[in-house]
Formats: structure tokens, C-alpha cells, sequence
């Protein structure tokens, strides 16, 4: 995460222009089965890129060819993201993101530790689609104010390509002045907007959703304005759309049976070798955003 205080004002102002840099890896079955052996890939990577403009906020796993599935084993899903503060053996909350590990691509906190969900939601299996929180039970103290840019690379062991992903053209018209051709590719170049946008209707559709006992929502009756607290956020960021981008040009998922044992002393990894393990199996997305501190 890089943030850069104030704009033209002093350091500590309101407004904020935040990076956040996502590293995803396409897992093959049966994903990665503990939560240390997630936490050790994303420490390990982290530490390995520290300080550059590549060092990653988060790591998201998810399946091969499947950007909103789970890429890990249900229960190492519930034993990072689920929070039991209490001690009951039940889950108050299901977490956005842990310890810097991703639960749901199209709910990307801005910065670690900025968007908090309030209820919880059941683990999914490896390969399941991941529900996401409803947007009226997430708080935060980072409000997305607007996605000013976008950019991608997919990883290799000793090179990051950009000639794919975000970055493609594949749009095939042959016929000279027509626009009856188009690809999927054709919003690489608009990205940014196409962030911002979800993160517009998330918001709108939140504050004209039907009020619900703890949801932050708008509320609109007739007569009625809106509520306070419908007017505040969003906190996170959908980037799955990015991430289907890349996920064009991935491989054939990364080896578990490798990532899974990464973290134990007798065939410890680290970045060098983690990266020829996710050779062409992972990407990273960076945003940069305008952010609004509350």
C-alpha cells in the first residue's frame, strides 16, 4: 500500500491516493489446505517485492478459470476468514481479508485492515463460487472516492508480461468503419472505468435497497431523505473483471501439493522458488485510488 497525504494540502488530510496491489494465484485442486501455508506464500511474496512498486497489500487464491471461485479447502477458508473473538466455536464475523490473505475478489479492502464485514458468511468448498458480503454490512475507515488507474502484469519465473490481460486488443473486425466485432478484451484499456463504475452501482444500488435491521442503508421513503450512514462508502473495491482479464493468459494452476508444504522447515520455500511454483499461474492487479479517510 502506498498513500500519498493530502494532495495539495498538508500530510493527514481527508483525502487520500492509495495504491493497492492484489497478487492472485490460480490454484489447481484441492487449493491450498492451511492457513499457514497461505500466510507463509503472502509473507514470503510480500517480503520478496518489499518496497517496490510491485509489493503486494494482498494474495488472493482462487480457482483455475474461475476468478470468483474459492482456491482454498473449506475448512482452511474457515479457519483464516472466520472470527470467533469470543471463544464460542462459532463465527461472529467472516472477515473480508486476513493477515493480508483476500477472501473475495470483487471485495477488496483499499488497504489492509480498511473494510470490516459485521455478519458472516459459510465457507465455501474448493472450486465453490465465494458469496460475497452484502456492501450494507461493511464498514471501514477508507471510502473509495474514485479509481484513477489500473495496471496488470502476469508472472513468469524471471519476466512480467503486459503484452496480455488488461493490455490485449483481440478485436477481430475485418470490416473497414464497423464496429460489429468486439471482444471481450475491448475494455482492457478501460479498466479504471469499469472499477468504478461496479464500486457506483454497489454504492446507489445500497442506498436505494430496502432497509433491513443493521444493514447500512438508505432507507427511502417518501418524504425521506437519506440516511447518514447509507451515504458512506463504499469501502471496497470489485476487481474481479481485472482479474478475468488476466486470467486469460494463466496456465494450468499452480501445484498445491507444493504451496501446501512451503511453509514446513524440510521443504521450505521462499519468494524465488514460490514464484517458479505460480510460473504463469498468477498475476498481480495494481489500483490506485482516490480514497476519503472517515
Amino acid at each position: 500500500m502506498a498513500s500519498i497525504g493530502g494532495l495539495d494540502l498538508g500530510y493527514g488530510s481527508q483525502t487520500q491516493i492509495v495504491r493497492t496491489n492484489v497478487l492472485c494465484i490460480s490454484t489447481q485442486s484441492p487449493g491450498i489446505n492451511s492457513a499457514a501455508a497461505a500466510n507463509h506464500i503472502h509473507n514470503q511474496m510480500k517480503e520478496g517485492m518489499k518496497g517496490s512498486l510491485l509489493e503486494p497489500d494482498f494474495t488472493y487464491f482462487y480457482e483455475l478459470d474461475a476468478p470468483g471461485q474459492s482456491g482454498y479447502s473449506e475448512a482452511a477458508h474457515a479457519a483464516i476468514f472466520d472470527q470467533d473473538p469470543d471463544n464460542t466455536g462459532t463465527a461472529n464475523t467472516t472477515s473480508v481479508s486476513s493477515g493480508g490473505l483476500l477472501r473475495d475478489i470483487s471485495q477488496v479492502p483499499l488497504v489492509p485492515g480498511s473494510a470490516h464485514a459485521d455478519t458472516t458468511q459459510t465457507a465455501p468448498a474448493f472450486g465453490a463460487d465465494t458469496v460475497a458480503h452484502d456492501i450494507g454490512d461493511i464498514s471501514g475507515n477508507l471510502m473509495l472516492q474514485g479509481v484513477l488507474s489500473v495496471s496488470g502484469v502476469v508472472l513468469t519465473d524471471e519476466t512480467a508480461v503486459t503484452t496480455a490481460g488488461l493490455f490485449v486488443d483481440t478485436d477481430t473486425d475485418t470490416v473497414a468503419d464497423s464496429n460489429s466485432i468486439q471482444s471481450a478484451n475491448e475494455v482492457g484499456g478501460l479498466m479504471a472505468g469499469v472499477i468504478g463504475n461496479a464500486a457506483m452501482k454497489a454504492q446507489y444500488d445500497n442506498m436505494f435497497a430496502a432497509s433491513a435491521s443493521g444493514k447500512n442503508r438508505g432507507n427511502l421513503t417518501a418524504g425521506a431523505g437519506i440516511s447518514t450512514g447509507a451515504r458512506l462508502g463504499p469501502y471496497t473495491m470489485d476487481l474481479e473483471a481485472a482479474l478475468t482479464q488476466m486470467e486469460t493468459v494463466t496456465d494450468t494452476g499452480a501445484v498445491v501439493t507444493t504451496l501446501n508444504t512451503s511453509h514446513v522447515a524440510a521443504t521450505l520455500l521462499g519468494p524465488e522458488a514460490i514464484v517458479s511454483v505460480i510460473n504463469n499461474d498468477a498475476s498481480i492487479i495494481s489500483v490506485l485510488s482516490l480514497a476519503k479517510v472517515c
